[in-house]
């Protein structure tokens, strides 16, 4: 199922990116909502990211 999941490396961009100021607020809303969709939160995604670095 793993292989459903984008790339670790674009889903650590993406959890860079709505962490940042430089970004637009629609941005940021596009990059939540692709995370929700994919992990269902952020928080998951951020599990994911970090269950490579072991």
């Amino acid at each position: 199922m793993e292989d459903t999941y984008p790339p670790r490396v674009l889903v650590s961009t993406w959890l860079d990116l709505i962490k940042s100021e430089d970004i637009t607020p629609i941005r940021r809303n596009l990059i939540e909502s692709n995370i929700d969709r994919i992990f269902g939160n952020i928080e998951l995604a951020e599990m994911y990211r970090e269950s490579d670095e072991n």
